[in-house]
This record gives C-alpha cells, structure tokens and sequence, in this order.
C-alpha cells in the first residue's frame, strides 16, 4: 500500500483452544488507520477458517477490485469469486520470501531483493503495534515521524525491553 506507519492502530482477540504458555492471540483483528484517512484490516485466524480461493492455510489480500490468495498455490480472484489468470508479463516468483532473501544475501546486490529493508522493519512494527494495542486493551494513537505512540505511556513501555549485555540494541537518537 505504500502507506509507512499508521496514525491509529486498534486489535482485539484472544488465544483459544490452546491449553500453553502462548502470550500472543491465535485469533485477532486490527485496524490499522493511516494519516490519508486509508484504513487496513489484518485477520489472523489460527484455528478453524474458510476456504477462500480453495486455500485454509496461507494468506489473503482483499482489494477493491478482489482477492489474492498465497496458500498451496498462488491465485487471484475478481469480486464475484472468479479466477483471474495470471499473465505471463507480470509471472510471480517462485523462490519465495526466503530464497529471495538468501539470494540476495549471496549476491550482496542490494536490487536482487524484493524490497528494500525499510519495508521489512515497516511490515515488522504493524505485527509489533497490533500486538501492543491487543495488550493494553485500547486504541493507540501512534506517531509515524517519531514512532512511538501519543499520550500513552503503558502502550510506549511496550516498544522495546530492557536488554541483557551484552545483547543491547543502541538508541539511535
């Protein structure tokens, strides 16, 4: 979406039919709100789901004009469930996120990568800040320039840790 960072982050949802020590929600929804007023909606569902495009575990991306799913295969529909073919011009790579990356790794080519970094720590923080707002319980407003979050300080506590040397990640100022 080339969004960034939202302006506004809400989750809900719980960790169910798991009877362990997980922390984090099996079963969630956030609301990601951005500066142009561009809502994104993630779901996780890790128990029972549908078969969307013939896929029950995997990935969905809903747009405006239909759906992609990444599961056992890789296939868009329209609006009305019908399959779009995939044109030979615009082919999907088949090495994956993980052989994209250690391709690149290999190569030291910064262009062999499907993305740039920055869109990894972006994609990264949206999982961090729905997590934060399922675990205070509340709306976060959240400041994309400074990234940390406006007015709440139990929500800013969560941004990082206290960190065992020699393990520490350096403020950056």
């Amino acid at each position: 979406m080339n969004k960034g960072l939202p302006v506004k982050v809400e989750s809900s949802g719980g960790r169910y039919t798991y009877d362990d020590q997980g922390e984090t929600p099996n079963t969630q929804i956030a609301t990601f709100t951005y500066e142009d007023g561009t809502i994104m909606v993630f779901e996780v569902r890790g128990r029972a789901t549908n078969a969307e495009g013939g896929t029950k575990v995997g990935n969905l991306f809903y747009g405006s004009g239909g759906y992609f799913v990444e599961g056992a295969g890789k296939k868009f529909f329209d609006r009305k469930d019908k399959e779009i073919p995939i044109k030979e011009e615009h082919p999907i790579d088949t090495r994956g996120r993980f052989g994209n990356f250690l391709r690149a790794v290999r190569s030291r080519k910064e262009e062999d990568n499907f993305a740039p970094p920055e869109a990894g720590h972006i994609a990264a923080a949206h999982c961090h800040l729905a997590n934060v707002a399922y675990r205070v319980g509340h709306t976060l407003r959240f400041d994309p320039k400074t990234e940390q979050f406006v007015d709440d300080e139990e929500a800013s506590k969560l941004l990082t840790r206290a960190y065992r040397e020699p393990f520490v990640v350096p403020e950056i100022a």
